[in-house]
């Protein structure tokens, strides 16, 4: 026989049924009856009679006066007994789930015994006021550590309980619970452990938990309750509850087990007042129910505060879903939430305690290595409204007749529509005797992603890919020399427009689609590429000098994808990369329109949860968290998402390692960029990490912590498994193809007269600026 067979026959422990115990008077001969089938069962396992220390122990704590020796005591017994059999005296309590059989003094003396200690911290008086409350619990983790609290101060007569899980072993690390309880319903196990603290309790259990058709009763059948605490996961309960509560007039109180936060509702003397304290505005129950934990974040986040909340709480939002599974918490933290709560109850009942309001009882600031005057930095998070929509119109052209520098105007407005990293739109331009010249602005190309200003090179391609098409539009043939020139380094090319042409119909269409192309961040189902457009765009690329790959296998979008989300993840955790990550975003419609540059956090269609999330890890103390607990791997969800709905993911190379092949490259991406929008697909950049790979390779490693080289090599290994790099190549763009819905918001663009300057000749022969470039510095974090 082996192991299993020999426990093959042993009894099941029950984990579904017996939660209340059964207690017999022994002077009644159908409890003595019961007493013996037990016995005769089996059914007892175990017999705990201490009926004469309960005795000593109860007349001891009646004479307080003096110490009383054994024989007095043996002779208060005998007397206190007047004859009884100590067999008989009191009663007899059965656990079913034990199997344990105690003996107990009467309830009356076993309530006087077990509070005896309580006085005076509450009087006699006021301890018969809290046996006679009704007090509701929803939500057994937290609430677990509320209720036998309440139990043990004798905080309550009945006890409703209400919660439909189960305790699995992720529940041990908080609650009293023993490796026998796994699978035991929250609300029967809390009640066993009520019932052993106090056999004559009143415990009502709903084991479905709380929905609508049931809340009413858990609130006021047998009677209304006198407390309610609220402490259960479901946002839509929470809501739910309250709005009944303050219909019944009962107080509710929730204690959050993150800094000690409780919040008390005093429904019963403010019955109007707004759930929540306001801070969920008029979300109703209805309004939340169904919600996926990921939808419901803005409305948890207002309701706990992102300015309040712990910085290692708001830290676990980033991961919930990713690497955990709900939020956590630990034992000290809900067993403070239950001496909380029981104390703020007992006061509410006494009527010592009478506002509302949020209070804090916040271990790790009163006692820490903090002295008098250290001022309390906390963690800063406002969350901000969604931006409204801004769109960067293409500017009406002049006619064929228009002057000269009417047309470099024109030229500049559409060349300003390039793409540009983070929109920093790193150009300037000169027109002057009929040269049109491109030159790189260094202010505006000084950041970590930018190495030797190769991305700002692919921007001012594109740039000059747009003012050679409006150039033909305007009736002009330019002749184009990319510069580099030793003496004029950010001279990066020139168009002479000496020479006119006849508009023809594809400058036409050209210069309508620069107009038209747009980063598009919008997700939609994944719909495989075309093969038409693949082999378009592959031609397209082949004649321009340029070299296009395509990842369209769900296996390898999959693993570019997890390539990708954690390179966001380092480029959070890298301290200067999130600084000007961050100082790329426009909050606001009126930041955007004020300096027309920098992503308006409208073009990244964002739900209103990826928008809180976005203002939450704007906070540096935020991300250091996530630092700490090696955390944040949820900062790549987005880009998670973007790839999984993406009909292919394409990378632009081109030949050469110099300025000049960047700007040919930029000329290149713009042309595909621009084919691909008129096909009708959605073009968004995911080059970040790219240029991060560009900075490591090619002498700029430096910059980068040792962990953060080490991340980035071992990323470059995966990358280059599914996207390898030909030899003296440069990597141009990375981006994602996909079917989507029109953006709803398009970037602005600086004036013209900030990055044109007109010269013209005076009489004197020299040179007059008629508009001068702006040099204003992209602002940045630190400016």
């Amino acid at each position: 026989m082996d192991v299993a067979q020999l426990f093959s026959s042993a009894r099941t422990a029950d984990v579904t049924g017996a939660w209340e115990p059964v207690l017999l008077d022994p002077r009644a001969a159908p409890d003595r009856d019961r007493l013996r089938d037990l016995a005769e069962q089996g059914a007892v396992r175990f017999v705990h009679d201490t009926i004469d220390a309960q005795l000593r122990d109860l007349l001891a704590t009646r004479h307080p006066e003096r110490k009383l020796a054994d024989a007095e005591l043996a002779d208060l017994v005998a007397a206190h007994l007047a004859g009884a059999s100590p067999w008989a005296y009191g009663c007899w309590c059965f656990f079913p789930w034990s199997g344990r059989l105690v003996h107990l003094l009467p309830e009356h003396e076993f309530r006087e015994l077990r509070t005896s200690a309580n006085r005076n911290r509450i009087t006699t008086a006021e301890q018969q006021r809290l046996r006679e409350l009704r007090i509701g619990v929803v939500g057994l983790s937290v609430g677990h550590s509320t209720a036998l609290t309440l139990a043990q101060e004798e905080v309550g007569g009945e006890y409703r309980l209400a919660d439909f899980d189960v305790l699995d072993p992720s529940n041990l690390n908080r609650l009293r619970a023993g490796v026998h309880d796994i699978g035991l319903n929250k609300a029967v196990h809390a009640a066993r452990g009520i019932y052993e603290i106090n056999p004559f309790a009143r415990v009502v259990l709903f084991m479905d938990g709380i929905s609508e058709q049931n809340v009413d009763a858990f609130l006021t059948a047998g009677g209304a309750l006198d407390l309610l605490y609220e402490e259960c996961d479901s946002l839509h309960i929470k809501i739910l509850v309250r709005e009944r509560a303050r219909a019944h007039r009962i107080p509710v109180v929730m204690e959050t087990s993150d800094r000690g936060m409780l919040d008390v509702e005093r429904f019963d003397r403010e019955p109007d007042r707004p759930l929540l304290h306001g801070l969920v505005g008029d979300v109703r129950a209805e309004d939340v129910r169904g919600l996926t934990n990921y939808q419901k974040v803005p409305v948890i986040l207002r309701m706990v505060g992102a300015r309040t909340a712990s910085g290692r709480m708001v830290a676990s939002m980033i991961d919930i879903e990713t690497t955990l599974k709900t939020w956590p918490q630990l034992a000290s933290a809900v067993s403070l939430s239950g001496a909380i709560n029981t104390d703020v109850g007992r006061r509410i009942a006494l009527g010592t305690f009478n506002r509302s309001g949020r209070f804090y009882v916040d271990l790790e600031r009163l006692v820490s290595d903090r002295v008098d005057g250290d001022v309390d930095a906390g963690f800063d998070c406002t969350v901000r409204v969604a931006s409204s929509a801004s769109q960067a119109l293409p500017p009406p052209l002049p006619d064929l007749a228009a002057s000269e520098e009417d047309i470099a105007r024109a030229i500049a407005a559409y060349a300003s529509l390039a793409p540009s990293g983070g929109n920093c739109q790193p150009w300037r331009f000169t027109f002057s005797d009929r040269r049109f010249t491109v030159r790189l602005d260094r202010q505006r190309s000084d950041t970590m992603l930018d190495f030797n200003h190769q991305a700002s090179r692919l921007a001012l391609g594109a740039a000059i890919e747009n003012a050679v098409w409006t150039a033909r539009r305007l009736g002009v043939e330019p002749d184009v020399r990319l510069l580099p020139d030793p003496d004029h380094p950010d001279c990066v090319a020139w168009l002479d427009l000496r020479r006119r042409c006849e508009p023809s119909a594809e400058a036409r269409a050209m210069v309508d689609a620069i107009g038209r192309r747009v980063t598009n961040r919008r997700l939609g189902a994944r719909v495989p590429l075309e093969a038409q457009a693949r082999s378009g765009l592959l031609r397209l690329a082949d004649s321009s000098g340029a070299r296009l790959d395509l990842l369209d296998s769900p296996h390898d979008m999959a693993e570019m994808a997890d390539v990708l989300a954690e390179g966001d993840r380092l480029r959070f955790f890298c301290e200067r990369l999130h600084r000007e990550m961050i100082g790329e975003l426009r909050w606001t419609p009126e930041e955007t329109e004020r300096t027309r540059d920098g992503i308006d956090v409208a073009t990244l269609e964002m739900t209103p949860t990826d928008f809180v999330g976005m203002q939450l890890v704007s906070s540096r103390a935020l991300i250091e968290e996530l630092i700490q607990v090696e955390g944040g791997h949820g900062l790549g969800n987005a880009t998670r998402k973007a790839v999984r709905a993406a009909s292919a993911l394409g990378r632009v190379v081109v030949d050469g390692q110099d300025a000049a092949s960047h700007l040919r490259g930029g000329r290149a991406v713009q042309r595909i960029w621009i084919e691909a929008n008129r096909m009708g697909l959605a073009f968004q950049p995911l080059t970040a990490l790219v240029y991060l790979f560009a900075r490591l390779e090619n002498g700029g490693a430096d910059a980068f912590a040792p962990r953060e080289r080490d991340w980035l090599r071992a990323l470059r290994d995966r990358y280059l498994s599914l996207l390898p790099v030909p030899p003296a190549a440069s990597e141009m763009m990375l981006f994602r193809l996909a079917v989507a819905g029109a953006p709803t918001a398009r970037s602005l663009r600086r004036p013209v007269e900030e990055v044109l300057t007109i010269e013209r000749a005076s009489p004197d022969g020299a040179r007059r600026d008629s508009a001068a470039s702006s040099r204003a510095r992209r602002p940045d974090a630190d400016d």
